[in-house]
């Protein structure tokens, strides 16, 4: 995940929102795995400034500037997902690592090979998962099971990611268990519509 996949990201979310013919999503990792993080030579690029850090796309912004309604810009890369009005299904394979762990969290149903390396891997970095994970992640797990990974950024599989709620299906062909799945949107787009509106209101009162 570097800044031009981010932009990427989020354009696809505002093309897709703007679509009337969609009626489901899934989001998958093309190659060996779904996604390993974010790219940390950006950080490199970011400590030397000038021309190769505006070169590289990054930015000195602050990440509180919330440029998406109640989330910044990193965050809408997952938070974004949530919002769309049709269902969103996140398929992971290979690795989910840091920020791919947030992307993955940010789909309303979420299925994983049994094999996939999964990790909350921030506080390696000395960061926060603030891509929306710190709100996601308590709606799916204990507490105490958030606080442990999180702390440690301990590396868990596909299987104890549905054990410990982040995943809702293991599958051993997650892509082709989620585009089956998708057949079906038809019947929960509605719900996930009046879902949407209930939890923004939650938020936002």
């Amino acid at each position: 995940l570097d800044n031009e996949m981010m932009k990427a990201i989020v354009e696809t979310i505002q093309t897709i929102d703007n679509d009337p013919n969609v009626r489901c999503v899934v989001v998958s990792g093309d190659g060996r795995a779904f996604c390993a993080g974010l790219d940390m030579s950006n950080f490199q690029r970011m400590s030397k400034g000038g021309d190769s850090a505006a070169g590289a796309g990054v930015t000195r912004d602050k990440l509180a500037v919330r440029t998406h309604g109640i989330v910044n810009f990193p965050q809408y890369c997952v938070w974004g997902w949530r919002q769309l009005r049709v269902p969103v299904i996140s398929a992971a394979h290979g690795v989910a690592l840091g920020g791919g762990f947030q992307l993955m969290l940010g789909a309303d149903i979420r299925i994983v090979h049994p094999e996939t390396k999964l990790a909350i891997l921030e506080s390696r970095w000395g960061l926060v998962p603030d891509m929306s994970a710190t709100a996601i992640m308590r709606l799916c797990a204990r507490e105490d099971i958030v606080r442990e990974l999180t702390y440690t950024g301990r590396f868990f599989s596909g299987e104890e990611a549905k054990e410990y709620g982040f995943a809702t299906h293991v599958s051993a062909d997650p892509r082709a268990h989620a585009m089956e799945l998708s057949a079906l949107d038809v019947k929960v787009t509605y719900c996930k519509v009046i879902e949407l509106e209930i939890y923004i209101h939650l938020v936002l009162s």
